[in-house]
């Protein structure tokens, strides 16, 4: 079921989240290549007409769509290319130890019937409570984001159960769910619109844990992490929609609770403490050990056009139409990839919510990796575009240096992998024109250059 190759800690998970974030405000040197060549043509005069073109950059499209050239001021000229082949690849991407973990059953009419259930294990970490006792009672604190993936009024049930499969948060992929017998019924819950609930969980599985945190053995770690499985937050079938757990630390708001178990105590009536000291209410946090989703989407509708990406399963491999030698006689200033949603049939749907994606990025590989999907998720893109407005449904992508490897270098094989958002649990779904789209809706790449 799983990659056993592939082995991602929550340290380097978190630290690649934390990385990439830092990463789209704060562009390095590594995403932006050296501009030395080996035979490169490039000039000082290039240079300056990069700034000269800078308010070209941020427009819809830059010339016409097709393969005439247009004549600009300046002696500039702008020529617009098209795609020899644009591929979707299905690859899935990591569920496990992200800042966030999705929750419920969805029948989205665009996207399919999607089910996430929830799986969470307790540390056994000793810090302020030493051993649980068969007085103590133990609760699961939920902690909700805001967002949510579908009908946001409806009542969604939920069941907890005990899982009886060995799984592991850094093996889980979204459409690799864990297969469990949900036998052991351990707590259930009823919410709508809440930012936390608070659990009660039953105290024969709080005994069950117990044994393992109050162990002495010498084994304790390995003996807890290879046969206490946690527990599976099952959604109904009848729910209708998705929320989105934070079960990580989040790098913009550390501050913000995340999910956790709470070991309840009886509270001691001591006559003569001391009115200074702070008083015990008997409450013990115990945070998460292991997370993740056990994620499947199914029933997935027909699509006569465009192209369908997620940012939990989804790849677009683009092959621009570009000859080693077309422009190498000429001084490429700028180079914008072009892409544009489609929001039409979702706005059908006025009453069903979804996550649209403001990040686009692209990867560039000269042959496809073995996990392709591991590579996007370890390393920082090649490329990429933010739009800050909402409403922006053209991303207008610099791809300069792509172009200029393959003209001047000896990159000319090298192909662009274009993902949506970053994997960080949040489920990003949308549409793009495809090839077969009016001329100004297709996806496209627009050079300036000057010969």
């Amino acid at each position: 079921m799983y990659r056993k190759n592939l082995q991602i800690t929550t340290e380097r998970l978190q630290e690649m989240i934390n990385k990439l974030s830092a990463f789209h405000l704060f562009p390095d040197s590594k995403k932006n290549k050296t501009l030395s060549y080996k035979g490169s043509r490039l000039t000082i005069a290039a240079f300056l007409l990069l700034i000269v073109t800078y308010p070209f950059m941020g427009c819809e499209s830059v010339g016409s769509v097709g393969n005439d050239v247009i004549p600009t001021d300046d002696g500039l000229e702008s020529q617009t290319i098209g795609f020899n082949e644009i591929n979707v690849f299905n690859e899935n991407t990591f569920s496990g130890r992200l800042t966030n973990t999705s929750l419920g059953y969805v029948n989205d009419p665009l996207y399919g019937t999607i089910e996430s259930v929830a799986l969470i294990k307790p540390v056994i970490i000793r810090g302020d409570l030493q051993s649980i006792s068969s007085e103590d009672s133990l609760q699961l604190r939920l902690e909700f984001r805001e967002e949510i993936f579908g009908n946001r009024n409806s009542t969604s049930e939920f069941k907890i159960y005990e899982v009886g499969t060995a799984w592991r948060g850094n093996q889980l992929r979204y459409n690799q769910p864990i297969d469990d017998e949900r036998a052991v019924l351990v707590g259930e819950f009823q919410m709508q619109n809440e930012q936390a609930i608070t659990v009660n969980l039953s105290q024969e599985w709080a005994g069950k844990f117990a044994q393992f945190y109050n162990s002495e053995s010498a084994q304790r770690d390995s003996l807890y992490r290879n046969n206490f499985q946690g527990l599976a937050i099952v959604p109904s079938p009848n729910n209708q929609n998705l929320r989105f757990l934070r079960t990580g630390s989040d790098p913009d708001n550390p501050d913000l609770a995340v999910t956790r178990f709470i070991v309840k105590s009886p509270v001691d009536e001591d006559d003569g403490e001391d009115e200074d000291e702070e008083e015990d209410d008997g409450l013990t946090e115990l945070g998460l050990r292991d997370w993740g989703a056990s994620f499947l989407r199914t029933d997935i509708p027909g699509q006569n056009s465009g192209f369908t990406l997620h940012n939990t399963e989804t790849i677009l491999e683009l092959v621009p139409n570009i000859l080693a030698d077309q422009f190498s006689s000429s001084n490429i200033s700028n180079v914008t990839l072009v892409l544009t949603k489609n929001r039409n049939v979702e706005q059908l749907q006025p009453d069903f919510e979804r996550l649209s994606p403001d990040l686009v990025q692209l990867h560039v590989f000269d042959e496809i990796p073995n996990d392709i999907m591991a590579e996007i998720f370890i390393r920082d893109p090649d490329f990429f575009r933010i739009n800050e407005d909402d409403e922006e449904d053209v991303f207008l992508v610099d791809i300069t240096q792509y172009v200029m490897d393959r003209v001047y270098g000896e990159n000319s094989d090298d192909k662009l992998y274009l993902t949506t958002q970053i994997s960080n649990g949040l489920l990003y779904s949308t549409q793009f024109y495809d090839l077969d789209a009016p001329e100004e809706l297709r996806p496209r790449i627009v050079i300036t250059f000057i010969k």
